[in-house]
């Protein structure tokens, strides 16, 4: 009994050691992930044989291996609407809210030159990892907050809080306005609109 106690505070005290030291690793592949990926989108950005809609193309295909876009979808709606649209209804919605979002990121990035990115430290919770970033531009540093998760396809964003701003909680109190009086296909056709 006893050799079973001494084995079992010995697993214990070994989880307890090895814990923090799994999470620090967690942290430093998805910020080594970020990294690349911002690395790639400033690359791109400082092509300047390219023309914009090349630039463009090249940012929507890092966009797409970076951004969760169909959950940043269905948090932007919330619970409550999610689940009372139809099938149809959530995946148009879902078609709108995506290329409204890269149509957003997309136009913001281009205008990006010669910025300088820093990093501060990762937060790790479970499966979640927060990375504190810093873009100076002309002298101000804007604060951006990356919220990521760990996918069946490997690090995904699911949340960028720009200068303490979450754009999925952004996108909720719009839609949440519109739906306050209006219906699913109100929405809809507000999406479906050109900004």
């Amino acid at each position: 009994m006893k050799k079973k106690l001494m084995a079992l505070s010995s697993l214990i005290a070994f989880c307890l050691i090895m814990t923090p030291l799994a999470r620090a690793e967690g942290a430093r592949g998805v910020e080594g992930f970020l990294k690349g990926k911002v690395t790639e989108v400033i690359n791109t950005l400082q092509q300047t044989n390219q023309p914009e809609n090349v630039k463009k193309e090249k940012l929507s295909k890092i966009a797409d291996s970076l951004f969760d876009f169909p959950l940043m979808a269905k948090l932007s709606l919330g619970k409550t609407h999610w689940f009372s649209l139809s099938e149809s209804q959530r995946k148009r919605f879902t078609t709108l809210f995506v290329k409204r979002l890269e149509s957003v990121y997309l136009d913001k990035m281009v205008n990006y030159t010669n910025e300088e990115v820093t990093y501060g430290v990762a937060s790790v919770s479970g499966r979640k990892v927060q990375i504190p970033t810093y873009l100076l531009s002309n002298g101000k540093k804007i604060s951006i907050l990356y919220r990521l998760y760990q996918s069946a396809d490997g690090w995904k964003l699911y949340d960028v809080e720009i200068q303490n701003v979450s754009l999925v909680q952004s996108y909720r109190a719009q839609f949440n306005e519109i739906l306050k009086d209006g219906t699913a296909a109100d929405l809809l056709n507000r999406l479906a609109q050109p900004r």
